[in-house]
């Protein structure tokens, strides 16, 4: 069971390795507009991506640190103090940084998309400097936000 454990665990990682080289090719295209697209606006929601990224690089180190704890025997509930009742282990932690992983893949794929070739209508569009202002484009890291504070 730990076998196959493993193999999913290597299957995730590298399918979200894939992933994410392919948002960065989707970044490096041209957009559809380009007479409208402005880097300044597209950037501006990637510090709330980053902090869903950020909290979910930290799972995956958390439990990586777990697992080789646990291998080789440290008890670090005792080290750090925790509830020996408390069953919070590298499994549930791989649970959680894969939940959170997925769902970043995907919302930061959708913005990226939405924003470079407006996939979906614009919601509560504005005439104002920026033509591609649309109410999605602050959805889509409030989602990220309110997934990793959940």
């Amino acid at each position: 069971a730990a076998q196959n454990g493993e193999r999913l665990l290597f299957f995730f990682l590298g399918s979200s390795t894939s992933l994410f080289i392919a948002i960065c090719i989707l970044i490096w295209l041209p957009s559809k507009q380009p007479q409208t697209f402005y880097t300044g606006y597209f950037m501006a929601n990637f510090c709330a991506f980053r902090v869903g990224l950020s909290v979910s690089l930290t799972l995956w180190a958390t439990g990586f640190v777990a697992r080789v704890c646990e291998d080789h025997f440290i008890n670090v509930n005792f080290l750090l103090g925790i509830d020996p009742r408390c069953r919070i282990g590298p499994s549930f932690l791989f649970l959680l940084a894969a939940l959170l992983t997925s769902v970043w893949i995907v919302v930061f794929g959708m913005y990226v998309i939405d924003y470079k070739w407006m996939v979906l209508p614009q919601l509560w569009p504005s005439d104002a400097y920026n033509k591609r202002a649309s109410g999605a484009f602050v959805l889509y890291p409030l989602a990220i936000l309110l997934f990793t504070a959940i």
